[in-house]
């Protein structure tokens, strides 16, 4: 079996400049998708979620689940209520430890529904609106 070899080194860089150029593309390509999903992150970690009005704000500290407090006074969560931490994501009562601020809804029943643990941005536009009654 014979190899193709080329003969001489400028040969050899015209036999290897098609390969450098993909290489270099595909290259380019990651670098480009990188870039464009790291720029989405630091947007994304810009813009405020968007919180309902009728949320309370109170600071909330987790109990044996379902109980929980709001601003010292002993609360219930309701059946299927969520909560979601400073990015967005559901969490899982146990996963809770210490006091944080956030917002709240109560459902027709009264107990809490749904709570978001705000970011330090968060806490002051929402201490900067109107508490419904």
């Amino acid at each position: 079996m014979r190899l193709l070899v080329p003969r001489s080194r400028a040969a050899a860089r015209i036999a290897a400049a098609p390969l450098l150029a993909v290489c270099l593309a595909c290259c380019l390509a990651v670098g480009l998708a990188v870039a464009a999903s790291l720029a989405h992150v630091a947007a994304h970690a810009q813009t405020l979620r968007q919180l309902p009005a009728s949320a309370r704000l109170a600071a909330f500290e987790m109990r044996q689940y379902p109980e929980i407090l709001l601003n010292g006074e002993p609360a219930r969560m309701s059946a299927g209520g969520q909560i979601r931490d400073a990015q967005n994501r559901i969490v899982m009562p146990a996963g809770i430890a210490g006091t944080h601020p956030v917002l709240y809804e109560r459902d027709p029943a009264g107990q809490v529904s749904r709570i978001w643990i705000l970011t330090a941005d968060e806490l002051k536009a929402a201490k900067a609106r109107p508490q419904p009654k």
